[in-house]
């Protein structure tokens, strides 16, 4: 008998945040938002909610712009934060580099 190697596991496409999925998040949980690529939504163990945008930097290194709390900023303009922040990306900018300047 020939053994199956064993399937390894997709993993999950996150899935567009919705208002009630951050209301339901646990501490410690994070999502990623499928609308808007590289926006993340961060549960602390206080319960405390904040948008943030992750992106690789041109020296691959994993980089993390916090953009605001959850309420403050709605889901809308966290969004539309993002996406300016990934065309900044796109056009060889760093974008925590404009951050660290205060622009």
């Amino acid at each position: 008998m020939s053994k199956r190697p064993t399937p390894t596991p997709t993993p999950k496409k996150p899935e567009p945040l919705t208002a009630p999925i951050i209301a339901d998040m646990a501490p410690g949980e994070e999502r990623g938002d499928a609308q808007a690529p590289g926006l993340r939504v961060r549960c602390s163990a206080t319960g405390k909610k904040v948008f943030f945008y992750r992106y690789r930097s041109q020296d691959g290194a994993l980089r993390e712009i916090i953009l605001g709390d959850v309420g403050p900023l709605t889901l809308a303009k966290a969004r539309d934060a993002a996406m300016k922040k990934r065309l900044e990306r796109q056009q060889g900018k760093d974008p925590s580099a404009r951050e660290a300047q205060g622009a």
